[in-house]
C-alpha cells in the first residue's frame, strides 16, 4: 500500500465542516485536490494527519484553532468606506484582500460584508477561532517533482485547491 509522506503529492477528496456539522467546503461532486504534503499548503493539523495514511483510506480529523487558522486576535469586523478601495476592485464576502498596513508592510484582511458605501473587513481569517472537522479520502500519492519541491506547491492539471 502506498503511504503518504512529506514532500509527496497527495491527491484527496475532503469535506470540511465546523463544530456544528455545517459543511464549509467540499471537493465531493468536483475533482479531488492535489497538495504537496509538508509544504505549508494546508492548515498544520490536516497536513500532519495526512502523513502515514494509505491510498484509498478514508478518515476524519478534528483540528483545533491552534492547528487550524489560529485563535481570533482582532476585535472583529469593522467598516471601511467603499471609496478607500480602487473603484474597479471587485469586493465580495469571504474574499481575502492584500492591503498595506500602517507600517507599509502588506497585510491580508478578509471581507465579511459589502453593504452600500461600507465594506466590512476583519484581520482574522473567517475560520480563525473555530475547530475544524475534515473528512478525508486519499485518492493517490506520487513523488513531487523537483520544480514542485522548489516552488512549494503542486504543478499541473491536478494542482488546484488548498
Amino acid at each position: 500500500m502506498e503511504q503518504v509522506s512529506e514532500k509527496q503529492v497527495a491527491v484527496m477528496h475532503y469535506v470540511l465542516s465546523g463544530d456544528d456539522g455545517t459543511v464549509i467546503e467540499s471537493t465531493r461532486g468536483q475533482g479531488p485536490v492535489a497538495v504537496l504534503v509538508g509544504a505549508g499548503q494546508l492548515v498544520p493539523g490536516l497536513d500532519r494527519a495526512l502523513v502515514g495514511r494509505s491510498v484509498g483510506e478514508r478518515f476524519e480529523v478534528e483540528v483545533p484553532p491552534a492547528d487550524g487558522y489560529g485563535e481570533r486576535k482582532s476585535a472583529g469586523p469593522h467598516a471601511v468606506p467603499r471609496k478607500e478601495f480602487a473603484r474597479d476592485a471587485r469586493l465580495s464576502e469571504g474574499m481575502p484582500l492584500r492591503l498595506r498596513g500602517g507600517d507599509g508592510e502588506p497585510t491580508i484582511v478578509w471581507i465579511t460584508k459589502v453593504q452600500g458605501s461600507q465594506v466590512w473587513i476583519d484581520l482574522d481569517h473567517p475560520l480563525a477561532g473555530k475547530t475544524l472537522r475534515f473528512d478525508v479520502e486519499i485518492v493517490s500519492v506520487r513523488p513531487a517533482t523537483p520544480e514542485e519541491l522548489a516552488h512549494g506547491h503542486v504543478h499541473g492539471p491536478e494542482g488546484h485547491g488548498h
